[in-house]
């Protein structure tokens, strides 16, 4: 079964009187074969849905959300009893069965878990999902605000230059830490207490693939042990505080590109690095391509759907008035004047 919302865009090239009565954006569904009868007094039921949908504005439910609410439960109902074998308009009884077996209150499935290194088979249940708490948000910072805070721990101004009103203390270890926190995404308690000795080695090269960082059990959220990632000029912030964090970048850079017009690659993963970055720009383009095709196809489908929908309603509406027509009885002509009843004597 197909859900469309119906577009009277291109009406006048669809074959009908008038502009369709239907509501702009009114859910539409049609069955896979695209038809909406079996014959001129066998419509099926999603003909029948389909005009109680459009009643709905007149029913009190005015907003286009609830339509489509409305549509979506009653598709999934219907694709159950057809599952089922049940039709739409069967037995009071066989309906109350299919309605007793769709209303079942908990669903599971299937799932793995993996308790002390052993899996077992379990049952998942759909009833309740996970949801997180009320004081539990994830804020990201954006590009632009993310440079003026890290312009701000190295107490430079906005535009890069030194803030003269500015007289903080540590400034190179504050960097080097707020740069450490945003690489790696470490949660304010664990790089608070993390110690100097915790700090994994720098590489012996300057490598753009991500270092491993293990955060230990006395520190993170839960006493667990986890294991996350942080970038080398990140990594080397903090092993040499003394050193700026642009006076870093620019080293590493320049000394990247002298191996790399050399032909020397100082990491064979940065090659793959590379190769992987070319191979990603291709299918971006590739699926560009295919997101602007299906677009295309999308909006066909949808048109040609809400053409359909707007035909059979002129059908049933011919009809309807055909039948009037069939219906109009002739009265017989009146008697004439001169008709003579009785004896004239």
């Amino acid at each position: 079964m197909i859900l469309s919302f119906f577009s009277s865009r291109g009406w006048e090239s669809w074959d009908v009187g008038h502009r369709p009565l239907i509501p702009e954006g009114m859910p539409v569904l049609v069955d896979d074969d695209l038809c909406f009868e079996d014959g001129p007094a066998a419509p099926r039921p999603t003909a029948v849905v389909n005009r109680w949908l459009c009643e709905l504005p007149a029913s009190g439910a005015p907003a286009p959300s609830s339509w489509e609410n409305y549509a979506r439960v009653v598709k999934e109902w219907m694709e159950f009893l057809a599952e089922h074998g049940v039709g739409q308009f069967d037995s009071r009884v066989r309906l109350k069965a299919a309605l007793s077996r769709y209303a079942e209150p908990f669903t599971y499935r299937a799932a793995r878990a993996l308790f002390a290194g052993t899996g077992r088979e379990m049952k998942v249940n759909l009833a309740v999902r996970r949801t997180p708490k009320p004081h539990v948000t994830i804020k990201y910072l954006e590009p632009d605000f993310t440079e003026l805070f890290r312009k701000g721990l190295r107490g430079l101004a906005p535009d890069g230059s030194q803030d003269t009103g500015f007289h903080g203390r540590e400034l190179t270890r504050n960097a080097a830490v707020g740069d450490h926190a945003l690489a790696t995404g470490m949660r304010l308690q664990e790089f608070t207490y993390l110690l100097p000795w915790e700090i994994p080695a720098l590489p012996p090269e300057p490598t753009e693939v991500p270092i491993p960082f293990p955060m230990p059990a006395g520190i993170t959220k839960g006493k667990k042990f986890r294991t996350t990632w942080t970038s080398y000029e990140a990594l080397a912030g903090l092993h040499d505080g003394t050193r700026p964090y642009a006076h870093l970048r620019e080293e590493f850079e320049r000394r990247l590109q002298a191996l790399q017009q050399a032909g020397d690659i100082p990491d064979p993963r940065q090659a793959r690095i590379t190769r992987l970055k070319a191979e990603n720009a291709k299918l971006k383009e590739r699926l560009a391509t295919s997101e602007q095709a299906i677009g295309e196809l999308t909006d066909f489908r949808t048109q040609a759907l809400a053409r359909l929908a707007a035909q059979h309603e002129e059908i049933v509406h011919l009809r309807q008035t055909a039948a009037a027509a069939s219906r109009v009885v002739r009265l017989p002509a009146a008697r004439s004047s001169t008709t003579v009843i009785g004896s004239c004597s």
